[in-house]
This record gives structure tokens, sequence and C-alpha cells, in this order.
């Protein structure tokens, strides 16, 4: 007898997994196919016989590219119960808030996944965008395919005195070039990392007072990303970032792609659910001496119609 009922719990639970993988499965080709509200009823008839962390994200997922963000954030909330979670399903749910325009309470978030997942350098990167941009928000320039110069104006200010005629002011360029005064241009050759030496000498002492002061430079290779693809609903859209070209302080990029997606890949492909203007934000992610901080952004629009 306890053989028999054994046997019959064996075959229910086989039964009901049977059955849920049935309705994943169902749910799956109506995901690739766009159609998110009839995908979310398949996946939520298999978190029904199984309630397992593969549906559950599957749904969350769906409403999130439903734009329905705080049902999104309701089933990503639910995945921190299941022991297989990840930092990236976190980061679902700082996306949902992002999108609903709730910076403060997606930095608080990060703030705790930067403890949990200290490794995580996406983290870590769309932390330190968020808490510059809280302070000072980064200026979007637009995509352009126009030569780039290298150019700098520089002006030396003094905020607490003004700068009297015993004060000289010297700038030495890391190519070599000297300039004197308190304002100045300069255009250096190449892209990347530059430093610039600020020396002021004060002889209304003494004895002359030299300070000097290193300003750190950083120019893009180009004003541009590569947007390429079909512009129609759920047509595959590839985004490049290698012709801004990698310096040693650069540690990586964020895309925010106009329908609150993020991503931090340097080339990055995506599919858009439905026809509308999407302004594509690329932000660098640069670092000087252990802080990261964004060092400008470039948007360019795409454009999705239906067929």
């Amino acid at each position: 007898m306890q053989f028999l009922v054994t046997l019959i719990c064996y075959f229910s639970l086989m039964s009901s997994l049977w059955a849920q993988d049935k309705y994943v499965i169902m749910g799956d080709r109506l995901f690739e196919k766009a159609s998110y509200t009839e995908a979310i009823e398949k996946y939520k008839i298999a978190h029904v016989y199984a309630e397992d962390y593969v549906s559950a994200k599957k749904i969350a997922k769906c409403y999130f590219m439903l734009q329905r963000y705080r049902e999104a954030i309701d089933w990503y909330q639910k995945l921190e119960a299941y022991s297989n979670f990840s930092a990236d399903d976190l980061m679902g749910w700082v996306k949902c808030q992002l999108a609903l325009q709730q910076p403060e309470v997606a930095q608080k978030k990060l703030d705790d996944l930067a403890t949990q997942f200290a490794a995580n350098k996406n983290i870590k990167m769309l932390r330190a965008y968020l808490e510059s941009i809280a302070l000072n928000p980064v200026e979007k320039v637009k995509g352009s395919a126009r030569k780039v110069d290298y150019c700098v104006e520089l002006e030396a200010i003094d905020d607490t005195t003004n700068l009297g005629p015993d004060v000289a002011i010297e700038w030495k360029f890391d190519d070599g070039t000297v300039k004197k005064g308190i304002r100045v241009n300069h255009c250096f050759t190449t892209p990347g990392k530059h430093s610039v030496v600020l020396t002021s000498i004060d002889r209304s002492f003494e004895t002359s007072v030299r300070v000097d002061t290193v300003l750190p430079i950083f120019f893009l290779e180009s004003m541009n990303f590569e947007i390429t693809g079909l512009a129609w609903p759920q047509a595959p859209v590839k985004l490049d970032a290698r012709k801004l070209a990698y310096r040693p302080n650069v540690i990586g990029v964020i895309w925010e792609l106009g329908d609150g997606e993020i991503a931090f890949d340097e080339v990055y492909a995506h599919k858009y659910a439905k026809a509308g203007n999407y302004p594509i934000t690329l932000t660098i992610i640069a670092e000087e001496n252990g802080r990261w901080f964004p060092t400008g952004s470039i948007v360019q629009n795409w454009i999705v119609k239906d067929r």
C-alpha cells in the first residue's frame, strides 16, 4: 500500500513538471512573437504547477517588455526568495524604478547590491553614474559624424583672492607644450587621457610660494556610436561603441535604450517591442584615483515604425 501511494505521488509530481514545462515552452514561443500578454498567461499557469524561479523571472521580463513596470517590480521582488537569484535579477528591479523616474529608490537598492555583489562591475558602474548625475547631470551630446578635435580652454580662478600682479600662472601640457597666463587654449593631437600641470607662483611673500595642480583631461576618439539593423518592432538592432576607443582609465559603457532597458556591453543587440521614437544614450565610465565617474554621454534617436 505504501509503495502504491509513493508511486501515485511520483506520477503526480512528474505530471506537474511535464505540464509546467509544456506551458513554459508555449510562453517562450509567444514571447518570441512579442505576444507578451499571452505569454504571461502561459507562464502564470506554469507557475501554478511549480512556483519556481524560471517562470517567475519570465513573468517579470514580460511585464518589463510591456512597460508595466510596477507589476514587473512585484515579480522581480519575488525572485529574492529563490536561492539561485542573481544580481542581474535585482538589476531588473532597478531598471523598473529608473523607468518610473525613481532614481533615489534605485540608488538605495544599488547601494545594497554593491555590498551583496561587491565584484559585480555593472552594479558599480550604474551606481557611480547615478551618484554623479544626482550631483551634476552629465551633458548629453548629440551623436555626430564630424571630425573631433581635441582642444581645451583652461582658466585659472582663485576662489578666495584676486590674482594680483605678483602671481605667475604657467600651464604645462603632457605633450611638452608650456603656456603662460590666466586663460589659455590648447589642442592635443590624440584622443584619450591627458594631463595638465597648473603651476602658480606667488612672489608677494618673502619667499615665492609655488603650487602645482594636476588636471586630468579626457577626449573621446569619436563623437558617435554605430546603430545597425531594421527599424521595425522585434527586428534586431546592433549597437556598437568600439569606435569610441578604450583608453587605460575607461572602465566601461552604459547604454540607456529609451524603452527602460539598460545594458553594459560594448557591442549590444536589442529588440524594440513596439513602434516609437527611442533616444539611445551611451555613457562612458572612467576611473581616476580609485573613483569611478561618467566622462560624457552621447545620444542618438532610433525611430521604430510598424511595417
